[in-house]
């Protein structure tokens, strides 16, 4: 008899009908998961220390433990790896030390990525995951490539969350040898919160080797699982006694810049802050920041919005992404439409321009299967567009959550707060979510998110508004279906204030089904995915207000690595209302039927001159669309890539031809993995900005970083002169002393 969970996810996803038919025709997978594989860390010796050079040299790794070996996923799943992987564990009771050896060619391995933090795509590459509770809900992830560039990220809601802006503090090194690469990291555990009773965490590791596109994994090397699945890791053990010391880390910053904001001024200025943070427990952590400064933080991308709707930018500032994960609320397909909790509306006026953040402080813990999270700021007052005067204000979140099952949890949210006017806001909801990786067998996952909401909102001078939101979701994936299932209802007066709600007043449906195949290594085509969605949203009475069934019916991979993907959208929107396009071409209220082409090609990671194209063309409004965007980039070496992304929108509508255009141009140099500098200058037609960045970070321990960041813009006026918006250098230093 299935359990109650199980029972649950099964109503939910009785619609889900092909992945039955699927199961039913291999009853030989069997029901019962498989053992998890094992490993052990091994100790390292007293006296003895592992010098990172990204050498793995046999006498400094003895008595390390070993992983075993690695299984291929892609190009032929199940098959034994072109190249062997050796990974070597040890741990000093404060430090945690991965030593790898991808074996390999010399003259195959790709090594062009060294910056702090790269998307890697273009390079050998090594990632792992630590779930340090082995609660199977969240993991800390780290890479290394063969050129020696580090990534971490934060993984949550069973591995489906990824979010790679937060930063840890750790040291990696990878070096080019005879064997092929190798390369040395260490995780100090001061950067981990973890059970300290459990002596064991739960992991898992993979390789990519770009020469021939093999992807190769430890636990659960199968299709029918992504590598992020936390409940299909194995464990490593032999991590008994592990310390953090006194637990308390002080990390203090100072500033100096240089602000010109028109061109006959000049203000120079300086700064000093920092933040506090304090472990009681490895289960629990305390971090406090004052004059909090955010100088360092990339800036957002320019978009083409040809949409009525916000654009969706995420959240990039360090002390917001700590512990971020344990604020996150519903379902992952959420953040495209609601999020109760969204940190960048803190420090934001009502016209979307920085306001200091005075201080703030952030509570985590995690005791057995419970999490909490909760953090109160104080933000200073500004002057609003209409020239009322908004007083320093205090915001708040609090978030807890008790898991359910292996995989299942059930939390609640409140928020309290109205960052951008004078008055008070409220929004507090309840969500739960159940998971079983074989609901219908080895290989055969199911998943139910449920979530509600209501919220309270009272500006000055105007009357409350209170509404309500809720939503289901169901998902089914095998080794070669994707389907999912979503409804939710948004009230018209719904408002998370401390939050993102992409539209109220709505109920949206919607349905995806997505077949991927693998077909190895032989012949010219490597991979075929098609999929078929509707997604449908009517007002509250159930009137009609748009619908689209967006069809892939070719999506290829090529042996060579190249992709060609091609999309056919049949649209149809009710505009109860107009809105503007551009500052002159306004798109009726009325119906709308359109059909739109979507047309993808990009080329494979392997050359050092890489291209993406994306071309759509249709009906758009009553009128045409031609958009394009245009990808090319160059990465020579390790230490410099060069790029444009170019989208161009043109086309007609009955009130008036329209022509919009976002583009960006990128230079970025690393002279060692520690010594990064990134240029990006970028314009849109929407804004008529022209804005710069220049960024240099140079790591010069881990944990201590002095940045050097310019910033600008100008404004396009009357479509012709440029007028200056102001430019910023700033000089910053940042160190972490810890105890």
């Amino acid at each position: 008899m299935p359990t109650p969970s199980r029972l649950l996810i099964l109503l939910a996803a009785a619609s889900l009908a092909p992945v039955q038919a699927e199961a039913a025709q291999d009853a030989g997978a069997g029901d019962e998961p498989s053992a998890r594989p094992r490993a052990r860390f091994g100790r390292l010796e007293a006296g003895r220390r592992i010098e990172l050079d990204g050498r793995v040299g046999a006498e400094e790794w003895r008595g390390a433990g070993s992983l075993g070996a690695l299984t291929q996923v892609t190009p032929v799943e199940g098959a034994r790896p072109s190249q062997e992987t050796e990974v070597l564990l040890l741990q000093d009771g404060s430090t945690l030390f991965v030593g790898l050896i991808c074996h390999d060619d010399p003259a195959e391995v790709r090594a062009r990525q060294m910056d702090r933090d790269a998307f890697v795509q273009f390079d050998d590459v090594v990632e792992l995951w630590f779930d340090t509770f082995r609660s199977q809900q969240s993991a800390y992830w780290f890479q290394i490539t063969a050129a020696g560039s580090r990534g971490d990220a934060l993984l949550s809601d069973g591995g489906q969350r990824f979010n790679k802006s937060w930063d840890g503090i750790w040291d990696g090194r990878a070096a080019r040898t005879e064997r092929g690469w190798e390369a040395e990291l260490a995780i100090p555990l001061q950067s981990l919160s973890f059970d300290s009773k459990l002596g064991s965490f739960g992991f898992n590791l993979r390789r990519k080797r770009v020469a021939n596109g093999e992807v190769m994994r430890w636990a659960s090397p199968s299709l029918a699982y992504r590598f992020f699945r936390l409940s299909e890791g194995g464990i490593v053990g032999g991590l008994e006694g592990l310390q953090q010391g006194l637990g308390l880390q002080v990390t203090p910053y100072v500033r100096a810049d240089l602000a010109r904001p028109a061109w006959d001024q000049l203000e120079p200025g300086a700064r000093v802050g920092g933040d506090v943070s304090f472990r009681p427990t490895p289960e629990t952590n305390v971090l406090l920041t004052f004059g909090t400064d955010f100088a360092e933080t990339e800036v957002d991308d320019r978009r083409v919005n040809l949409t009525r709707f916000p654009l969706f930018f995420p959240e990039k500032r360090d002390f917001f992404l700590e512990d971020a994960s344990l604020f996150e609320f519903g379902a992952p397909s959420n953040r495209s439409s609601i999020v109760p909790f969204f940190s960048r509306t803190i420090g934001r006026d009502d016209s979307g321009q920085a306001v200091d953040l005075l201080a703030g402080a952030k509570f985590s813990a995690r005791s057995g299967p419970w999490t909490l999270g909760a953090l109160d700021v104080q933000v200073a007052g500004w002057e609003s567009e209409d020239g009322a005067q908004v007083e320093e204000k205090n915001l708040a979140v609090v978030r807890g959550a008790r898991q359910v099952g292996e995989e299942g949890s059930v939390g609640v949210l409140v928020t309290a707060g109205l960052p951008d006017a004078s008055g008070q806001a409220m929004t507090a909801g309840a969500d739960l979510r159940l998971q079983d990786a074989r609901l219908f067998g080895e290989g055969r996952s199911g998943s139910l998110w449920a979530w509600a909401l209501a919220s309270s909102v009272e500006e000055a001078g105007q009357a409350s508004r209170d509404g309500k939101a809720f939503g289901l979701e169901a998902q089914v994936r095998t080794r070669e279906f994707d389907l999912s299932l979503e409804a939710e209802r948004v009230g018209v007066d719904f408002d998370p204030a401390m939050g993102f709600v992409r539209r109220a007043g709505v109920t949206n449906l919607r349905h995806q089904t997505r077949y991927l195949k693998q077909l190895g290594e032989t012949g010219w085509l490597r991979r075929f995915d098609a999929r078929i969605a509707v997604d449908v949203t009517r007002d509250l009475d159930g009137n009609e207000d748009n619908y689209a069934i967006p069809i892939q019916p070719i999506g290829l991979q090529l042996q060579s690595g190249d992709e060609f993907k091609w999309e056919v959208h049949r649209i149809v929107e009710q505009l109860d209302a107009p809105f503007f396009l551009t500052g002159e071409v306004e798109v009726g209220a009325g119906r709308y039927e359109m059909e739109r082409h979507f047309l993808t090609l990009e080329s494979n990671d392997r050359r050092r001159v890489k291209a993406e194209l994306e071309l759509e063309w249709g009906d758009f409004y009553g009128g045409d669309i031609t958009r394009w965007t245009v990808s090319p980039f160059i990465i020579p070496n390790e230490h410099w890539r060069a790029g444009i992304e170019w989208t161009q929108a043109a086309g007609s509508l009955p009130a008036g031809d329209f022509d919009l255009a976002a583009w960006q141009l990128n230079l970025d140099l690393s002279f060692t993995p520690e010594l990064s500098w990134k240029n990006l200058l970028q314009y849109d037609t929407g804004s008529e900005q022209l804005g710069f960045q220049s960024r240099m970070r140079w790591i010069l321990t881990p944990g201590q970083d002095l940045f050097l960041v310019g910033q600008g813009g100008w404004l396009q006026r009357d479509g012709e002169r440029l007028v200056a918006q102001g430019q910023a250098l700033a000089v910053k230093l940042t160190w972490a002393v810890r105890f």
